[in-house]
Order: C-alpha cells, then sequence, then structure tokens
C-alpha cells in the first residue's frame, strides 16, 4: 500500500491508491487513540506561534473542554471542597485560557 504511494505521488484523495487516501487510513484508524484530553488541551496551549495561530483560528468548545479537564486533573488542590474549590478552578481556568 505505501510503495503504491511513493510510486503514483500525483494520485488524487478520491483514488483509493494515492497517497493522501493512505494518510487518511492510517489517521482514521488511528484518531481515536491521538485525540484525548492531553493533546486537545496542548494543542490549544501550545507556545509555538504557528500553532497558536491555528488554534485561535480553528479550536471548538471539545478544545476548551479538555483543557478545563486537564486544569482541573491536573492544578487544583483536591484538598479544598465546596466554593473553594470552585473559586481555585475559576480562577486557574480564566488565568490559562
Amino acid at each position: 500500500m505505501i510503495s503504491s504511494a511513493i510510486q503514483y505521488p500525483h494520485r488524487t484523495a478520491e483514488d483509493s491508491t494515492g497517497i493522501a487516501a493512505t494518510v487518511m487510513k492510517f489517521w482514521l484508524k488511528r484518531k481515536p487513540r491521538l485525540l484525548h484530553d492531553y493533546s486537545l488541551a496542548g494543542y490549544i496551549l501550545s507556545p509555538n506561534p504557528t500553532i497558536m495561530a491555528h488554534a485561535s483560528d480553528n479550536k471548538t468548545l471539545h478544545h476548551d473542554g479538555a483543557a478545563e479537564r486537564l486544569i482541573t486533573k491536573l492544578l487544583v488542590d483536591p484538598s479544598l471542597v465546596g466554593n473553594d474549590w470552585t473559586i481555585q478552578r475559576a480562577k486557574l481556568i480564566r488565568y490559562l485560557l
């Protein structure tokens, strides 16, 4: 499969033997394991200027939710309860996002 994609790179994505189709098959196979909270948050919180520009134009609520879940999981003090927990979580999310 890969060798035919390399031999015939001029084929289009609609052609099931082209390099674009081969890459898409690989992506679709691995997508569920690659799209998780860490990768989505890493995308929108990246310090790389190119990625920052792309993320600001293309991020969705799914990305924001992933970042909020990670901030809550990794940074909010687990010993806090009730209103204190909510306040600290809100401050961190506002600060980081």
